[in-house]
């Protein structure tokens, strides 16, 4: 089954939601810009024709009048400019921030196999380049509009005064504008056609300088001499990502070069005809009047070009980023809200799954059915398909055929919210966040309940690892955060994993994935001693490879091949001697083995 792919948001909506995000405020100081750009560029003109007027008249007193009244003028222009810009760069920069808040939202939501697709990886990739700084992007074109705003009002007023020399000259200026638009457009479409390669290269780069920098990898990196292997791979994507830029760089020069091209072509006919009108009798003034004009309009229609190509550029990540926040990216409805009151009925109706890009069936016309308040052991080999089956039950992934009930409910029926408080989970491997232990037990940021903290921490068994701790559960964990943090051994980090699982007292569905595969054998038989009461009043599923702990359980079945081979109680299956038979034979006679070689 493939997934959904990210469309780009159509234009003209991206266009209003960004102008929609830009407060009144913000709207006015915009606007008091482009004319002050616009009386700065007025002014300059006139008094550079005015200044030379007079110079040629002898009047040099008068002269330095001019030149000091348009200096203070000017400097409160531009002053006023570089303030409207300060004033509007934290409310621009506070957008950018809360779409970046809808970022984490939609990546913390949406799907699980979606961060399995690379293709929709690198889609992601490109679209949340549009939220990662603050001069590229939408903040990047928030805070362009300023000088490009400024920009097109100073052409407007250049143009305006050639026209006083020929009225046909202002439609003519707008010849050079609109090439730039044109240009502009091309360019950006074409760089458009590697942009996912280009930001194929740059999640990979991020991949690589994770990895390096991660202290979980840091022991094989150093000890099994990896690093000339990373710089291979680090060496081979910058290779290919200089050889992309060298190809932007080629298409933006083509683009420059196209528009400075058309801007001399229509200088050099200007100065023609200003030179024709000055032979005819124009005046000095306003000859130097109409030449600084020319010049100065140069100059703003270099840098519209440029601006333009800016905003062509990013807007286009700008839609693709829309495209992709403003979709929901989980399947899960919100058709029936309800909270479980006691343990519920599970059941599986002929439930098939493939991973996405894969034609391979992890599972295939699974059905089984868990008693309320019964556990059930998932055994089998690696790969037969038992964390895959959770994953599916938890609404991570939906099947590709056949149904999930709860209680006798589609659980498509459920909301995401209530599908997440069904469930206490306890996943193998787990690394603990950079976080407090009360916040990492309860996942609050202000944890609210200690006493409920606290109980739980006990019934996993590390209460009394965790008291002993200077500052308790309030205690940070890891230490790339907060130097102080508390780094704990695996299987305390298992036992933490186990806490977090047990203060969710609303989730009425216990599920375990090798809960204790990093704990030793007397940790291990404490959590069996006490397994009963950590199941007390739930629904649950216990996944193990050891099958001397699922005697526990109320019933076991084993899945090889994606499919139910075997199905009951431990002395059941024993006496059927089927697969589960030799699995606990060959793991008896292991231990029975080694336990001779000992003595």
């Amino acid at each position: 089954m493939q997934n959904q792919r990210i469309i780009d948001a159509p234009s003209g909506a991206t266009a209003r939601t960004m102008l929609a995000q830009v407060e009144t405020r913000e709207r006015v100081l915009y606007i008091l810009h482009w004319i002050a750009s616009a009386a700065l560029s007025f002014s300059e003109v006139f008094s550079m024709s005015l200044i030379a007027g007079l110079l040629n008249q002898g009047a040099l007193p008068r002269a330095i009048q001019v030149i000091l009244v348009f200096a203070i003028g000017a400097g409160a222009l531009k002053v006023f400019m570089i303030l409207s810009e300060v004033i509007a760069y934290t409310p621009l920069n506070q957008i950018r921030g809360n779409y970046f808040l809808k970022d984490i939202n939609a990546m913390t939501t949406m799907d699980l196999k979606y961060f399995e697709d690379p293709t929709f990886q690198d889609e992601m990739e490109t679209a949340t380049q549009a939220t990662r700084t603050n001069d590229t992007g939408l903040e990047g074109i928030y805070h362009k509009f300023f000088p490009l705003g400024a920009d097109i009002a100073s052409w407007l007023v250049l143009a305006a005064v050639m026209a006083t020399l020929r009225p046909w000259l202002f439609p003519l200026y707008l010849l050079p504008i609109l090439g730039c638009l044109l240009i502009a457009r091309a360019v950006s479409s074409i760089q458009n056609r590697r942009r996912s390669q280009r930001q194929s290269t740059h999640r990979k780069n991020s991949m690589y300088s994770w990895i390096a920098t991660d202290f979980k990898y840091g022991k094989d990196i150093r000890l099994y001499r990896m690093r000339s292997l990373l710089m291979d791979y680090f060496g081979k994507e910058i290779t290919k990502l200089k050889q992309i830029m060298q190809w932007h760089y080629r298409i933006d020069t083509t683009g420059y070069a196209i528009s400075f091209l058309l801007l001399i072509l229509l200088d050099f006919l200007s100065l023609l005809l200003l030179i024709q009108a000055r032979e005819q009798g124009l005046s000095f003034e306003r000859f130097v009047l109409y030449l600084t004009t020319l010049t100065t309009m140069s100059f703003v229609i270099l840098r519209v070009s440029q601006a333009v190509s800016f905003v062509f550029t990013e807007f286009r990540d700008v839609r693709r980023y829309f495209g992709y926040v403003e979709t929901n990216w989980s399947s899960a409805s919100a058709e029936n809200h309800q909270t479980l009151e006691s343990a519920p009925t599970i059941e599986f109706e002929g439930v098939s799954f493939s991973y996405p890009g894969s034609d391979k069936l992890v599972l295939h016309d699974v059905s089984f059915t868990i008693a309320a308040g019964h556990t059930i052991a998932l055994v089998g080999i690696n790969g037969a398909g038992k964390t895959t089956l959770i994953k599916l039950l938890m609404g991570l992934y939906r099947p590709d055929q056949g149904r999930i009930l709860i209680n006798g409910t589609d659980y498509h029926r459920y909301s995401l919210s209530d599908m997440r408080r069904m469930f206490a989970v306890v996943f193998q491997g787990v690394e603990p966040l950079a976080i407090t232990i009360a916040q990492h037990v309860s996942c609050e940021y202000e944890p609210a309940d200690y006493p409920r903290i606290e109980r739980a921490l006990r019934r996993a068994g590390i209460w009394e690892k965790i008291s002993a701790l200077p500052r308790g559960m309030d205690s940070p964990l890891q230490k790339i955060v907060d130097p102080e943090g508390v780094i704990l051994s695996g299987g305390e980090n298992q036992k933490l994993m186990i806490a977090r699982a047990l203060y969710q007292e609303e989730a009425k569905i216990m599920v375990m994935d090798e809960p204790t595969a990093a704990l030793d054998a007397l940790a291990e038989a404490d959590i069996y001693r006490n397994f009963d009461d950590l199941m007390d009043g739930l629904t649950g599923i216990f996944i193990s490879h050891r099958l001397a702990s699922t005697q526990f359980c109320d019933e076991i079945i084993l899945l090889d091949q994606g499919q139910v081979r075997e199905r009951g109680t431990h002395d059941e299956l024993m006496q059927q001697g089927g697969i589960y038979r030799q699995m606990f034979d060959t793991q008896k006679r292991y231990y029975q083995e080694g336990a001779h070689e000992d003595f």
